[in-house]
């Protein structure tokens, strides 16, 4: 005799607050479809999960595809002045992942359009083969309550290498602490002359310095 096996779900309080679990995948069109699959395969070291002549999946842990790219051949270029998404950003765990990751890309020819110390995070926005931002970033307080007093200015490419060069703890974050003459705080491994351009206090996200 054959059995079924049943299970009970409990479905939550309507007052309960529902959030999603997680953020699963952004999705892509393109026209360069080899281009941007490589590209992308090679910023976020994402192997090519699966591929064939529509869609294409990359992912870089666990999951089946954190980006997903369709082949429009023929599709005109995005048009910056269009109402749509600005950019896509992606977390390291300190500053040493960061600069690191800077260092390959730029060994295969990937550089960042710009370096910016936002006060919160420190960003280096790269564009894609189509021109989307897509944003590396380290957060620069250990928690939300110490980002209220920070500075922000940019951050210049050579800044970046030099301080990977000098050996930046991987799990640092730059900003523990404000420090108005060395916005890198020295407890990153970084020597003073690594300063910010134009640094301001009171970070607003009013006017976003976004690459």
């Amino acid at each position: 005799m054959n059995t079924v096996a049943t299970a009970t779900r409990t479905l939550p309080a309507s007052s309960q607050r529902i959030v999603p679990e997680k953020f699963a995948h952004v999705v892509l069109k393109t026209a360069n479809y080899d281009a941007v699959i490589a590209w992308y395969a090679t910023v976020l070291q994402a192997p090519v999960a699966f591929r064939n002549d529509f869609i294409a999946f990359l992912t870089y842990d666990d999951e089946h595809h954190r980006v997903a790219v369709l082949n429009t051949p023929g599709s005109p270029a995005p048009d910056p002045a269009a109402a749509g998404v600005h950019h896509i950003a992606y977390t390291y765990t300190g500053l040493g992942e960061l600069l690191a990751t800077y260092r390959r890309l730029k060994a295969s020819g990937i550089e960042p359009a710009r370096c910016i110390n936002h006060g919160p995070t420190t960003s280096m926005y790269y564009r894609d083969p189509d021109g989307l931002r897509v944003e590396l970033q380290i957060d620069n307080f250990a928690t939300i309550h110490a980002r209220g007093n920070s500075a922000r200015g940019r951050l210049d490419n050579q800044v970046s290498r030099e301080a990977c060069r000098s050996g930046a703890s991987s799990r640092s974050r730059p900003w523990r602490t404000v420090r108005r003459s060395l916005p890198w705080s020295s407890r990153a491994g970084c020597p003073a002359p690594l300063r910010c351009a134009r640094p301001r206090w009171g970070w607003s996200p009013r006017r976003p310095a976004y690459g």
